[in-house]
């Protein structure tokens, strides 16, 4: 421009400046092209400038959408949520608030995953640097409960009379509805409270989970083991606690018991007058005595 003076740019289409100095900085211009002539304060005027293109405003991109919402499971701690509306073309970045953690990708929708338990919103940033404006709330619900496993409290044993037996369960969920699985067998319980006594068990070794009202399931617990011992003595005739065993005659001699049992058993107690010993490989106990004793 004219270094002295009064000047007036025309602006080719439309438009007019006036000024002075040398140089000057055009703002406000839509997009287009346009060229420049300027009148000095004679009136003389130059000719036309080169031609000065404005692109168009690169687009901003919409708030993307929330889809489904994943929410953590019993096994995983984070869930996910899809997001949609993403721009189409170019690549994308998207940033989450709160924690500022960023992706990167292309095409309309994606899936963001891994994401912690809280209510976050979402912004995309276009290839041409532009961000929308934040998403609509995406709130990732907290991982539900895992129960520990059940705890073993007072065994009941079978017996000869009662050839069941029993286990109390404690440290069971203590809000909501519970349901108790045993293994071996797949007996299902349910119930309410922390504690719980399983009757009715048959001899045998057995452990129990316990599924919450959220469906998460337990470890399992210590092993249950519920056992039972019959002898058959002479004539085999059950033997029941302080029976007597009538002997034939005073002589020295042995006889046999028998055993069933679920479990492994030893032989014991031994006195000066008797010896009771297991025989190898079978399940017979043989008693020896060396005279007939009351």
């Amino acid at each position: 421009m004219p270094a002295t003076g009064t000047w007036t740019l025309t602006r080719t289409p439309a438009g007019t400046t006036t000024g002075t100095g040398t140089s000057m900085t055009l703002s406000g211009l839509a997009a287009g092209t346009y060229s420049y002539t300027v009148t000095n304060a004679s009136g003389c005027t130059s000719s036309a400038s080169a031609n000065i293109v404005i692109n168009a405003q690169p687009p901003t991109p919409t708030a993307p959408t929330v889809g489904t919402i994943t929410d953590p499971t019993c096994t995983v701690a984070t869930g996910s949520a899809v997001l949609n509306g993403l721009p189409a073309t170019g690549s994308w970045t998207l940033t989450r608030t709160p924690g500022g953690t960023t992706s990167t990708g292309t095409g309309t929708s994606t899936t963001i995953s891994g994401i912690p338990a809280g209510t976050y919103t979402f912004t995309v940033t276009n290839a041409s640097g532009c961000t929308s404006s934040a998403s609509a709330s995406a709130v990732i619900n907290a991982q539900p409960p895992t129960p520990t496993a059940p705890v073993i409290g007072t065994i009941t044993q079978p017996s000869l009379s009662v050839p069941t037996g029993s286990v109390v369960l404690n440290g069971l969920p203590a809000t909501g509805t519970w349901t108790l699985i045993r293994t071996p067998g797949g007996t299902i319980t349910a119930g309410t409270g922390s504690s719980r006594t399983i009757s009715g068990l048959a001899p045998g070794i057995y452990t129990f989970t316990v599924t919450n009202s959220f469906g998460c399931t337990s470890p399992a617990s210590a092993s249950v083991g519920l056992f039972i011992l019959k002898l058959y003595g002479p004539d085999q005739k059950i033997l029941h606690s302080n029976d007597i065993i009538k002997l034939d005659n005073s002589d020295a001699g042995s006889f046999s018991i028998s055993v069933e049992s679920n479990a492994d058993w030893t032989v014991s107690e031994n006195s000066l007058w008797l010896k009771a010993v297991k025989e190898s490989g079978s399940s017979k106990i043989t008693v020896t005595y060396l005279e007939n004793i009351s």
